[in-house]
């Protein structure tokens, strides 16, 4: 998807906006449907609507990914295209906060003020882990529930705070013990926000498919929402002059490597996420989620470094490297 589709929709919505007011006033109804159909050349399964201003303005237009990341991924430079704010008009690419008055699915009706939630804060992630409840999750499906959840979730945290915040997410037919409520639970989220680093390095060990010790450096706090357009895995790998028995560096190679590390990390500041390192049979990997555009100035480094560097780069819209290198 190119950038012919935003360029198309905007020339659209300049069109579109006036009409799009009347509409919000019960006139020119028909211009919804010619929404959906702009909005669906850039593609035919995001999501959208109007609603509220968050920010300084009387409305707000909203696309969703619905939790689809290489959707968000569009959607984010759908926004990163869009004209600034007015009085009348803001932008979003993800569903702000905004807990709906009543929410009917599945032939239930469920007051979103009714929610009991318990959640324990995890300082090593910058996450919060989630058990949610409703009276009404008894008469539901497992299905039916775990969709009204997250519909709360985003209500009270915005599809975005729930991928930055929530970690695991429990969904109990009983309320949990001891429990509290949502305002609490955005109370903690605002707090999180304000304290968090994005960077809580772990040191995880194990041993290969060779046998050999594995030592992993890894930022288990680095989120993928907070790197939306950081859609591909960079691996730089150095061989580790003269390594141990075990496959690790010495004092003065470590040194070394570390260097190496400064040098790469500077290079690629604002453009990748350093997600970490791994040390294993003799090599040590460094891996970034980065822009499409780090290549030319990573292969031109590696010429230059005086010693044999490799680099690799691959698609990974879900961070799945992450996940391998023990992230999340």
């Amino acid at each position: 998807m190119g950038e012919v589709a935003f360029d198309s929709f905007w020339t659209f919505w300049s069109g579109a906006r006036p009409r799009l007011e009347a509409a919000m006033q019960g006139v020119d109804a028909a211009i919804f449907e010619e929404v959906s159909r702009a909005v669906a050349r850039i593609h035919e399964k995001l999501e959208w609507e109007i609603g509220p201003g968050v920010r300084s303005s009387k409305l707000a237009f909203c696309l969703s990914a619905a939790g689809h990341w290489e959707r968000r991924v569009l959607t984010e430079r759908w926004l990163r295209s869009a004209p600034g704010d007015d009085t009348t008009w803001e932008f979003h690419a993800a569903r702000p906060p905004k807990l709906p008055l009543q929410i009917e699915i599945g032939g239930h009706l469920v007051d979103p003020n009714s929610t009991v939630v318990a959640y324990r804060v995890d300082v090593s992630r910058e996450r919060i882990d989630v058990r949610i409840h409703h009276p009404t999750f008894t008469h539901m499906d497992a299905k039916t529930r775990d969709s009204v959840a997250f519909i709360l979730l985003d209500g009270m945290l915005g599809e975005d705070g729930v991928e930055r915040w929530i970690g695991g997410v429990d969904v109990e037919a009983a309320s949990p013990v001891p429990s509290t409520t949502a305002t609490e639970l955005k109370e903690t989220a605002r707090s999180l926000a304000e304290n968090a680093t994005g960077e809580r390095f772990a040191v995880l060990e194990g041993r290969g498919s060779d046998g050999m010790p594995v030592l992993v450096l890894v930022n288990r706090a680095l989120k993928r929402i907070d790197h939306v357009l950081k859609d591909v895995h960079l691996l730089v790998e150095v061989p580790i002059a003269g390594p141990n028995a075990r496959g690790f560096p010495g004092a003065e190679e470590n040194r070394a490597l570390d260097a190496i590390e400064d040098e790469i990390v500077s290079l690629l500041r604002g453009r990748a996420a350093y997600c970490g390192r791994l040390t294993h049979a003799g090599r040590r990997e460094f891996h970034f989620f980065a822009t499409d555009d780090v290549r030319p100035d990573v292969d031109a480094w590696i010429a230059r470094a005086g010693r044999t560097v490799r680099a690799r780069y691959a698609p990974d819209p879900l961070w799945e490297a992450q996940r391998v290198l023990g992230g999340r």
